[in-house]
């Protein structure tokens, strides 16, 4: 595979914040490794692919292998798109255009938090919960600025803004880069719904807004595209299991599509948090054992 040239990166990385382009350098290298295959989580089966898999197949798996990178790159070019709008609104003082582009920019890193490797460790720069920094350390990312403009100090924002304006672009290069085989895109899911679980549930993200809805909606969404790109394949595989799949991921989808927008933490009862985790739970398990089916489908020179 021919490679990127790495100028550009270069050129957009020399204007960062230190911190940042540790963030973004470790975001691009983690990337280049997940090229040479993606681990495959503890609670997945394991199976193994033909040895030629059928021309209907070899077409599944190019086009899960397609789909996710091209619904990773339009996240993240919606990542770049509204973290520089953010900062246009805040330097004009247009205090509610800047709180619609902060949503929009916190939306589109939900749907590529799964594409950073490298863990917290990348995603701190840009998503890291302010009560996680350091005491005397300068928070920064989405929720610096979630915090500035919603506790009335919105020079706070205009402060953290600028350094993810800069940085999305290196976002766009990095991701550009990626390459995630059928059983890995399964291997997201996974990861997203846990992410999903264990912070947006449990109403961590959002402590100052308090509008977890918007990550709900997001993290959704992003496993409903995930499940689209590899659907094909898995209907060849494994049909049973892929039907199973969707009916849960379709459970979840109405329990998220019936929190409206702007619906603040405390107006989502107990029963829709709860129902939430069970069915994103569920799920879980689905895309594990869906992604031990897909095991071996990759696109490359063993279909040469």
């Amino acid at each position: 595979m021919r490679q990127s040239p790495a100028s550009p990166q270069l050129r957009v990385a020399s204007r960062l914040p230190r911190g940042v382009i540790a963030a973004v350098l470790l975001l691009v290298l983690s990337i280049s490794a997940s090229a040479c295959g993606s681990s495959t989580p503890t609670t997945t089966t394991s199976t193994t692919a033909p040895s030629l898999p059928s021309p209907a197949e070899q077409a599944a798996t190019l086009k899960g292998k397609n789909e996710y990178r091209r619904l990773v790159i339009h996240a993240a070019e919606g990542f770049a798109d509204a973290t520089r709008a953010l900062q246009t609104a805040l330097n004009h003082h247009d205090h509610e255009t800047a709180v619609k582009q902060w949503a929009k920019a916190q939306a589109s890193f939900d749907a590529l938090r799964p594409a950073l490797l490298g863990g917290p460790a990348a995603s701190a720069a840009y998503d890291g919960l302010v009560a996680d920094f350091a005491p005397g350390e300068q928070p920064v990312g989405l929720h610096e600025v979630e915090r500035g403009l919603f506790t009335g100090h919105d020079e706070l924002a205009l402060r953290a803004a600028p350094a993810l304006a800069q940085a999305g672009p290196a976002v766009v290069i990095g991701l550009y880069r990626t390459i995630v085989q059928p059983s890995g895109v399964a291997t997201k899911q996974v990861e997203q719904l846990g992410f999903f679980m264990d912070h947006v549930i449990a109403q961590h993200q959002e402590a100052f807004s308090h509008l977890d809805q918007i990550d709900i909606s997001a993290i959704v969404g992003s496993v409903r595209d995930g499940f689209a790109a590899i659907a094909t394949l898995g209907n060849l595989v494994d049909p049973t299991l892929t039907a199973t799949t969707e009916t849960d991921l379709k459970s979840l989808e109405a329990l998220a599509h019936a929190i409206s927008p702007g619906t603040k933490n405390d107006e989502i009862s107990p029963q829709q948090w709860r129902g939430l985790s069970e069915a994103a739970s569920r799920l879980q398990v689905d895309f594990g054992q869906l992604g031990g089916e897909l095991s071996g489908f990759t696109s490359g020179r063993s279909y040469a």
